[in-house]
């Protein structure tokens, strides 16, 4: 019988290994993720000041250069035209990118909640264990 509860005991002990392992890799991952996200927002923010200022440039050189030809004011008005469409693109699917990594961040953040109770739970059960005086 004492034999049975050392095997329970060192059997619970490698379980909260196990999860305290699984614990940690849990948290590296949902640094990375973190870390993934402020580096996309920074990069978001970077070419939302980049559009600003370049919508900003382009019109005030239409607005005060009285020297550019019609055509030309026209090329570049569809230039630059072309060019926000693209960079509007760019920006949906970096905001996608980073609505799906805040969904892979919450679903690591669940599961070390999980094992974070689990591990707390298997402590307590082998703590009681421990104190219970063996059946002989």
């Amino acid at each position: 019988m004492l034999e049975n509860e050392r095997r329970r005991v060192e059997d619970l002990k490698e379980s909260y290994d196990k999860l305290r392992k699984e614990t940690a890799t849990a948290l590296a991952s949902e640094k990375r993720t973190v870390a993934l996200l402020v580096s996309e927002k920074a990069h978001l923010t970077s070419q939302l000041e980049k559009l600003e200022s370049i919508e900003s440039s382009g019109f005030r050189l239409c607005s005060y250069t009285s020297q550019i030809s019609l055509p030309t004011l026209c090329l570049d008005a569809q230039a630059l035209g072309d060019f926000l469409e693209a960079e509007r693109l760019k920006s949906a699917g970096l905001n996608e990118k980073v609505t799906r990594l805040q969904v892979e961040n919450k679903e690591f953040s669940r599961r070390v909640e999980q094992s974070g109770t689990k591990e707390k739970e298997l402590w307590d059960h082998n703590k009681e264990l421990v104190r219970q005086p063996p059946l002989s």
